[in-house]
């Protein structure tokens, strides 16, 4: 038996310490494994391209059906079987505490604001590697002209990945980090959000964008308002990219409505955040804990955790590769 020698403030500190340590290997193990069953994906489409097998790689509906399987496959089923690995509470990660009708939209309204202005910065980023001749997006043509392909689409790119990710980043790595701090669960569950998106135009914003996810949830205690900002910023992107690709619309029509949708929702999000803030000013600040680390030392706790340091290692990685591959 090991004796500690010390005051009882120290004795909690290095208690502390040692579980942040070791739920932050944890999760990084959970993140690897993310990006190796996405690798896993690649090299298994490989195979069939190599061997001839039947799988085309320009066919919508098979594409998209193998994009949600796989987001499937590796947040959900991952997730899991993580959980029951760990034995997590799920009433503590997944938590759906009720919300009035009202703030729930003025949330969501808000939420889905500020993805449009991520995207756009995205975009404006995206434009600038491109003068120094980087070309940083990756083109994802597929013709979606079909029902069928139609409906898949607005499932894989806008549904699933609302579910799986929140499920994931919000739920299980916010979750098991909020009984350090609600802060540091925050700018970690934000902070591997956005590399996990594998891009340097898409880190950055992916990264501010979790970051309104996760103060949304620690606000409401609610996975809800999260997934649902997730799901409508995606389903936007999904409606636009099908009148583009469709020309339903002739082009210069589409970009008004995609402006004026997008000065809709920004008025409307000004409005409600001025609400909520004479209401109660409250509203935006997080309740700080009693902390036994200062948060400084948490964060650098978390990302010096071996497993985590992989984790961002093979996201730049992945990143870095994806630029010289364009």
């Amino acid at each position: 038996m090991q004796y500690y020698y010390g005051n009882y403030e120290d004795y909690s500190k290095v208690i502390y310490k040692k579980s942040l340590k070791k739920d932050s290997n944890r999760l990084g193990i959970l993140l690897i494994l993310f990006h190796a069953f996405m690798f896993g994906f690649s090299f298994i489409s490989s195979i069939f391209l190599v061997f001839g097998l039947p799988y085309d790689s320009q066919s919508s509906v098979q594409t998209f059906l193998l994009d949600g399987l796989l987001s499937l496959l590796v947040f959900f089923i991952t997730g899991l079987v993580y959980i029951f690995i760990v034995n997590l509470d799920t009433k503590v990660i997944f938590p759906f505490e009720k919300i009035k009708t009202s703030l729930l939209v003025k949330i969501v309204i808000i939420g889905v604001a500020v993805a449009l202005v991520s995207n756009y910065a995205a975009d404006m980023l995206s434009s600038v590697f491109s003068v120094f001749g980087i070309d940083n997006t990756i083109d994802f043509s597929y013709d979606v002209d079909s029902p069928l392909s139609i409906l898949l689409y607005f499932v894989t790119v806008a549904l699933v990945p609302a579910l799986v990710e929140e499920f994931a980043f919000r739920g299980i790595i916010l979750g098991t980090l909020r009984k350090y701090s609600d802060t540091l669960a925050i700018v970690i569950s934000a902070g591997v959000f956005g590399l996990m998106h594998g891009n340097f135009v898409q880190i950055p914003f992916a990264f501010c964008v979790g970051l309104v996810l996760g103060f949304v949830v620690v606000k409401t205690n609610s996975l809800l308002p999260s997934i649902l900002i997730h799901f409508f910023n995606n389903a936007l992107s999904v409606f636009f990219d099908i009148l583009y690709t469709n020309k339903v619309l002739q082009e210069n029509v589409i970009n008004y409505l995609e402006c004026f949708v997008t000065a809709l929702i920004a008025i409307l999000a000004i409005i409600f955040f001025v609400k909520l803030i004479r209401k109660n000013k409250e509203i935006f600040t997080i309740e700080k804990k009693d902390e036994i680390m200062p948060f400084k030392e948490t964060v650098k706790t978390v990302c010096s955790s071996p497993c985590m340091i992989v984790f961002a290692c093979l996201s730049v990685l992945e990143a870095l590769l994806v630029l010289v591959a364009l």
